[in-house]
């Protein structure tokens, strides 16, 4: 069965050298049941795109676990709304997600894309606020249904920009658990770093989940054009 170590997976990938998008995201999401990220920006588009590999996920009722530093527009702010209004509708939820992987990639609207996979509950999201500054780490985790993990650290966040390859200029580095001395010396601080965030336990930042009361609270007062901070003591 295909797993993450059967892919031929390189220890770093660069743009114009590599496809991030192609040579290593897309394939990795699509053998994996578990996918973490927590990253600065992130924009639905990329779900979109990479529905093919997300259908791995969804199928085997996967879960995706993002971790983002900087608020959703207000459009993606009411699409996450709306699919938490969805979830008790079991049965039309199936059935739309069923309809959604037949859909080519790129051609689903990202919006009811992800609404249906917050409903579906594949899809969690959670805001990290810094005293000052943002939250603008780039980490991301696979785990396949066999439990090996792959841990990616670099420059691209979760939007289009940073993993298509006719856009930004970006690098990742990875970390494979099935080469243990490496991953041990530098991918489980990502994987441990990443749970810490979740559970809202990492020193110096406070994790939210999305929605709540605080987060909209932020988000009204973002200024998304602009990196404004938020003094986490207003809340």
């Amino acid at each position: 069965m295909p797993s993450l170590i059967t892919l031929d997976l390189k220890r770093v990938y660069r743009t114009g050298k590599d496809d991030l998008f192609n040579d290593f995201y897309k394939k990795a999401m699509s053998v994996s049941v578990q996918y973490d990220r927590a990253v600065g920006y992130f924009s639905s588009e990329i779900l979109s795109i990479s529905l093919k590999g997300l259908s791995k996920l969804i199928s085997s009722n996967g879960r995706m676990r993002l971790i983002i530093g900087h608020p959703l527009s207000n459009e993606e702010f009411d699409a996450v709304k709306q699919g938490l209004l969805l979830k008790d509708l079991t049965t039309e939820l199936s059935t739309k997600l069923e309809e959604i992987l037949l859909v080519s990639d790129g051609k689903h609207p990202r919006l009811e894309l992800l609404s249906y996979l917050i409903a579906s509950g594949n899809l969690d999201i959670k805001f990290a606020l810094r005293r000052a500054g943002m939250y603008h780490e780039k980490i991301g985790i696979f785990k396949d249904e066999h439990g090996n993990f792959l841990v990616f650290q670099g420059s691209a966040n979760e939007t289009p920009h940073g993993m298509l390859s006719s856009l930004n200029a970006e690098s990742l580095s990875v970390y494979k658990s099935w080469e243990p001395e490496i991953f041990e010396a530098y991918g489980k601080e990502f994987l441990d770093g990443f749970e810490r965030l979740w559970k809202n336990q990492e020193d110096d930042i406070v994790t939210l989940d999305v929605p709540s009361e605080t987060y909209t609270k932020i988000s009204n007062r973002f200024d998304k054009k602009l990196s404004h901070y938020i003094d986490v003591e207003d809340f």
